[in-house]
């Protein structure tokens, strides 16, 4: 965000592949729009969460979650982004509008493009490393320069990932793509 601001570049994408229930994706909203209000500049948001099953986007798309799915979050975050409601919290207008889910295979799919961040998180333990290789591709090319790409801690591509990104820390496995 810092380097978009300096540029005076408005628009943020981010994309979470393989969000699952969508709680990833959400909460990248959230945090972009905290951070967005605190720098005064008027940021275009979207978060892109993508996922092959029909069935956990469809939960996504309600934006509501059971207590035990937020039992982690900062109370700031629940108290500001939140309403409950027939014993579930439900997600802000404004978090949801900033939030898109899509189906897709990240293995046969065209990836979106022009994206900032990418967090692909847990989802590689379930690829063979041909297809590793051609996500990682896929994502080299969705990235702008110098975008960023965080995986999960249990995902070791060092061979594969450091043809296309720089490592920025090795142990929470982020990644910014070579310029």
């Amino acid at each position: 965000m810092e380097r978009k601001f300096k540029k005076k570049q408005r628009i943020i994408r981010a994309w979470s592949a393989g969000c699952s229930s969508g709680e990833e994706s959400y909460s990248l909203a959230m945090l972009f729009h905290e951070q967005a209000q605190k720098t005064n500049f008027p940021f275009l948001i979207k978060v892109h969460g993508t996922d092959i099953d029909k069935n956990s986007l469809d939960k996504c798309k309600l934006g509501s979650y059971p207590k035990q799915s937020i039992k982690n979050m900062r109370p700031y975050f629940i108290k500001r982004h939140f309403t409950f409601e027939d014993n579930s919290y439900v997600l802000s207008d404004k978090i949801r509008l900033i939030t898109q889910f899509h189906k897709q295979n990240m293995v046969t799919d065209k990836p979106l493009t022009h994206v900032d961040l990418i967090l692909c998180r847990n989802v590689f333990i379930y690829f063979s490393k041909s297809l590793q290789t051609t996500i990682i591709e896929k994502f080299h090319q969705s990235l702008h320069k110098g975008g960023y790409l965080i995986l999960g801690k249990c995902e070791s591509l060092f061979g594969i990932i450091t043809k296309y990104f720089d490592v920025v820390d090795g142990n929470c496995r982020i990644y910014r793509k070579k310029i």
